[in-house]
């Protein structure tokens, strides 16, 4: 297994459940270790290891969502689940898998918004969302909130693709899986869009930030505000 219970400085008050989410080089491992450092991460770690793994190479295959959930039943209330912890943080979930799901049509509708034969063309294509409202609904009920990671389109190239910290090489082989750089960039835009879409089919608290500045420490404080609900929270 890979969640881990994390020793910490500094005391949270009141009950943290964030789910930190982002596409590759959006700075997931950057905030989480910022947290570490300043005493700020949750208790209870689940890292995209356990989450998420290969999942892009289970694309439509049997078990494709799997692993959300056994991380429901891992949490769950009961003799078959330890509950869900006061203090927790997981790395990807739901959105990261909505990210990677083919498209569907949307249904045309008129200009006044009714469903008609006569139509001002088709909506643009979106993944199917019905899969995973039932994970957004754990999410929900069990007072969590969700931080997606951004990075301006224009810096995706050097974050993302080809990441400084690997000699600005694709070191994840997107570019032969997608057949090109340009293929490559476009499904990290697409992906990261659809993360930011999916939000509003939520209905969990969730935050968008901005990591241009790379500021981890204060990226990170930013989050574990946000996150903490001592003081009541939508």
């Amino acid at each position: 297994m890979h969640w881990q219970t994390t020793p910490r400085r500094l005391p949270l008050r009141g009950r943290t459940r964030i789910v930190l989410e982002g596409v590759t080089g959006a700075g997931k491992s950057s905030v989480i270790g910022a947290m570490r450092e300043s005493g700020r991460l949750p208790a209870c770690f689940v890292s995209e290891d356990e989450t998420f793994g290969d999942a892009m190479l289970e694309v439509g295959q049997p078990g494709f969502r799997r692993r959300l959930t056994e991380v429901c039943a891992r949490f769950a209330a009961g003799p078959t689940g330890q509950g869900v912890p006061e203090e927790i943080l997981i790395e990807r979930f739901h959105l990261s898998y909505y990210a990677q799901e083919p498209v569907r049509s949307r249904p045309p509708v008129n200009l006044l918004g009714a469903a008609s034969r006569e139509t001002a063309g088709s909506l643009p294509e979106e993944p199917d969302w019905t899969p995973y409202q039932v994970f957004d609904d754990w999410l929900l009920d069990g007072g969590f909130s969700v931080v997606v990671l951004a990075i301006s389109e224009e810096r995706l190239r050097e974050r993302s693709l080809l990441r400084r910290e690997f000699g600005g090489t694709d070191w994840q082989g997107f570019v032969p899986h997608f057949g090109s750089e340009a293929n490559a960039l476009e499904a990290l835009r697409t992906s990261q869009a659809r993360r930011i879409e999916a939000l509003e089919k939520s209905r969990v608290r969730s935050l968008v930030v901005n990591t241009d500045s790379e500021a981890w420490a204060s990226i990170a404080a930013q989050i574990a505000a946000f996150g903490n609900l001592a003081g009541g929270g939508k």
